[in-house]
């Protein structure tokens, strides 16, 4: 008997169960949010990114365009241990981590955007996020006194 669920597949990424599998945020290279989202559905990962829509204008026309509602980042579900297909997609920077290993984001966290996204409710992208910028829980003061070059450069 083949289970499925261990059979990789013709991308490289092998299904998980779902207690291996969480949703995570990929940062992006600038304006590449769609871009990665559709490498990560051709390997058959679950990729999210929530959009609005806005007229964009330009000197001969005006056109409806889907923007990011967090620009930079795209949510993907996947198996952390095997994160080399996601990292290799083009427009992918990182996986936004935790001490060394990639942070999860709550199920619900998910779902609440998505719900946000689907109702009538008017809504804009986030003003205080920002293409690159570091987010962090915990010690400022821990942050602050950390060694780290890449870290002291956005402290500064």
């Amino acid at each position: 008997m083949n289970d499925s669920s261990t059979e990789p597949v013709a991308s490289g990424v092998t299904p998980a169960s779902s207690q291996e599998v969480g949703w995570y945020a990929l940062w992006t290279r600038s304006r590449h949010e769609q871009v990665v989202r559709e490498q990560l559905e051709q390997k058959h990962v679950e990729a999210f990114l929530p959009t609005v829509t806005r007229w964009s204008r330009w000197k001969d026309r005006k056109k409806k365009i889907d923007w990011p509602l967090f620009p930079g980042y795209c949510f993907a579900r996947f198996n952390p241990r095997e994160r080399l297909p996601i990292l290799k997609c083009t427009g992918v920077v990182s996986i936004i981590s935790f001490e060394g290993e990639p942070a999860p984001i709550p199920v619900h966290e998910i779902d609440s955007i998505r719900a946000l996204v689907e109702s009538e409710l008017a809504y804009d992208p986030c003003p205080m996020i920002r293409e690159g910028m570091i987010v962090f829980e915990g010690d400022a003061d821990a942050l602050r006194s950390s060694t780290d070059p890449y870290i002291q450069t956005f402290l500064d």
